[in-house]
Parts: C-alpha cells; structure tokens; sequence
C-alpha cells in the first residue's frame, strides 16, 4: 500500500505595495542574483577532492554592488557563514 503525503497549504495575504522596499546607496531598486563562487579544499571539505560551493547573492543593477545583507558572508565577519557541505 502506498500512502500519500497531505500537504497543507497556508495561504497568506500580503501587501506587497506597503511592503519596504530595498533601496540600494545608488538609488537603485533594481537587483539581480550573481552566483559567488568558493573553492572548499578537500581536507576541509571532509572528501578526496576540492568542492566548489555557489552561493547566490544580489547585485545592483545600476551601480553593481553587492546588496549589504550579503556581505557578511562576502568578508567572512559572521558565525553564521560556515556551511555543511555534503
């Protein structure tokens, strides 16, 4: 017998016109998604080979920036940047 899954479904109203937008030091409210690119040596990785990690991060359109909840990760400044990589 196979069982199926029941998956609920919240539904959510959101005001997205009332919403803050993210301005970026240029004015922009343009961005776009830049893959930053990591390569994690083998030893650190836990395996026999280096692994390359890709992390999505935004960047303005106008004047190419990265978008400043990202770059913590970017400078290495936060606890919360180690990733498991399998």
């Amino acid at each position: 017998m196979i069982k199926k899954q029941i998956q609920h479904q919240h539904k959510v109203n959101i005001d997205l016109v009332s919403a803050k937008k993210i301005i970026c030091e240029c004015g922009s409210k343009l961005w776009t998604e830049v893959i930053i690119c990591t390569k994690v040596p083998a030893l650190m990785a836990g395996n026999t080979q280096d692994q390359l990690v890709m992390v999505k991060v935004l960047q303005c359109v106008e004047c190419k920036k990265i978008m400043p909840e990202h770059l913590p990760f970017l400078n290495g400044e936060s606890e919360t940047n180690k990733l498991t990589v399998t």
